[in-house]
């Protein structure tokens, strides 16, 4: 029972924060963008931190008395949260060579995965959770159904389940499609180079421009070849995090596939699936 509540708990902060950071992105860009990772409408670093303050709470019950100072609570927060986005921002470029999130631009950044300004709104939002949500969410515990609960549990595990498959699919499926780009331009500038020495015709300046003629070819074909899914996951990411020869390639990949806009995707989409039918 308590762990079906805490999930649902989780996916409905994990919403809440999709909505937030949609809005904000919405006013700031003037354009609406899904944000986050997933294809569906929630953020899950939101969800993770609702629910983890909400199981420091129960363990510290202290932390929720009306007689505790505020600045603990915000300062537990802020480290907490810092911690949290800094470590989920390293692995998930570690595991997927992407960046959903940059605070390169912002001040006092620590390698654009965290910043002072988003740590200190994390620390008042952690003082809204303990003093507001936590209280409400606990004076409503004894008025769920066991087993209701247990089932919408269980649905939003499913689709939750799913969702973050299809999305980690995608996104893996990106990093080495790169990764074969990359393989796939020294070998045809190997024999490229090697043919046009052969007549006298290399130089510098050539070379360049012909690795820059068969790159943008070969991500064309590339994009054409990949699903709307996988485009679709490429929309939200930021940059990506590729080093070496395999920089270049992601960035112009990423580039163009942004070129998109998700309607444009979607109704890919759907002729996808009307062409299936039909076959």
């Amino acid at each position: 029972m308590i762990f079906s509540l805490y999930f649902v708990y989780f996916i409905e902060a994990s919403f809440i924060g999709w909505v937030w950071e949609c809005t904000y992105n919405a006013v700031k860009q003037h354009r609406w963008e899904n944000r986050g990772f997933l294809f569906g409408p929630v953020i899950p670093i939101y969800g993770v931190g609702t629910v983890g303050m909400m199981i420091i709470v129960r363990l510290l019950p202290t932390l929720a008395a009306d007689d505790v100072s505020l600045w603990k609570v915000f300062l537990i927060s802020v480290v907490g949260s810092a911690i949290l986005e800094y470590l989920t921002s390293y692995f998930m470029e570690k595991l997927f060579h992407a960046v959903w999130w940059d605070y390169s631009d912002m001040p006092l950044n620590i390698h654009g995965r965290i910043c002072l300004p988003a740590s200190l709104a994390f620390g008042a939002a952690g003082v809204f959770v303990v003093k507001y949500v936590i209280p409400f969410a606990s004076s409503r515990t004894d008025s769920h159904d066991p087993l209701v609960t247990e089932g919408i549990s269980l649905l939003l595990m499913c689709a939750f389940g799913a969702d973050l498959g299809l999305s980690v699919a995608s996104i893996q499926s990106v990093a080495t499609r790169v990764q074969q780009l990359a393989a796939s331009l020294n070998e045809q500038m190997e024999r490229a180079v090697e043919k046009a020495s052969a007549i006298g015709e290399t130089g510098a300046a050539g070379a360049a421009e012909l690795k820059d003629r068969l790159l943008e070819s070969a991500i064309g074909r590339a994009i054409s070849e990949s699903s709307p899914a996988q485009r679709l996951a490429l929309l939200r990411v930021r940059r990506t995090s590729f080093t070496g020869d395999l920089k270049e390639t992601g960035e112009r990949y990423l580039l163009k596939v942004k070129k998109y806009s998700p309607r444009q995707l979607m109704h890919r989409i759907m002729e996808r699936e009307e062409d299936g039918d039909k076959n």
